[in-house]
């Protein structure tokens, strides 16, 4: 009886599945990428309202 990665494997050929992982892998940077641009802008814009509120 054959598994379904078993099955994956012979249906799918290796080099689509390497070319496929590569596409995943960068799309996968640049989204943690934008989330720490945005994170590192949340911070920015924290500090900044911290600093407002302890001047006021």
């Amino acid at each position: 009886m054959r598994t379904a990665a078993y099955g994956l494997s012979e249906a799918v050929p290796q080099g689509y599945i390497h070319q496929f992982s590569h596409k995943w892998q960068a799309e996968h940077l640049d989204i943690d990428r934008q989330a720490q641009e945005r994170f590192e802008k949340l911070i920015e814009g924290m500090k900044q309202a911290q600093d407002i509120k302890r001047n006021a």
